[in-house]
Formats: structure tokens, sequence, C-alpha cells
């Protein structure tokens, strides 16, 4: 069996992982601790699960099924995330109309 660090799937969740990390970093503190606690949860859990799935036994094959369903949560709390964020995006910053020419 080849290591689990080795195989696509467990590099691509790790990148995704990371990718989260740098995204909720970004989110406003109540997102940052409700909506990003859940994606890095989640994306550890995805981890594990792809690991577990990477063995030879029983537990392998409730692993896979696990990973499919992590992903599909994750997919889920990343759209939630996309429209809460554009929708609580600070405005744009606006100078007085005195300081136009």
């Amino acid at each position: 069996m080849a290591q689990h660090t080795q195989l696509p799937l467990w590099r691509d969740a790790f990148e995704l992982s990371v990718q989260i990390e740098r995204a909720v970093q970004r989110f406003s503190r109540y997102h940052k601790y409700a909506l990003g606690a859940d994606l890095r949860s989640s994306t550890r859990l995805l981890l594990r699960a792809i690991t577990l799935a990477a063995r030879k036994d029983a537990i392998a094959l409730h692993a896979r099924r696990e990973v499919i369903l992590l992903a599909e949560l994750i997919r889920c709390v990343q759209r939630a995330a996309r429209v809460i964020t554009q929708i609580y995006r600070p405005p744009l910053e606006v100078s007085p109309c005195s300081a136009l020419p």
C-alpha cells in the first residue's frame, strides 16, 4: 500500500485545506468563528477519511463513503461562505465631494 500522502486525492484535499485556512482569515469575526470553523473542521475530517480509505480493510469501505459525504458537505459550506461574504462585503470608501476637481 502506498503512503496516503502520495495519493493525488489526499494532496488535493490538503491543498484545499490550506486554501480554506487562507480564505477564512479574510472572513469577518462572526463568520470566521461560525462558518470558518465548519469549513476548517470539515477539511480536517476529509483528510482523516481519505487516510482511512487508503487502508485495505473493512474500515476503508466505510471511510470511502465518508469521503464522498464530506466532500459534498464542504462544497455546500463553500457555496454558503461565498454568498455570505459577498452579501457582507464592506462598502467601498467614497471620497468627499470637496476632493473632486
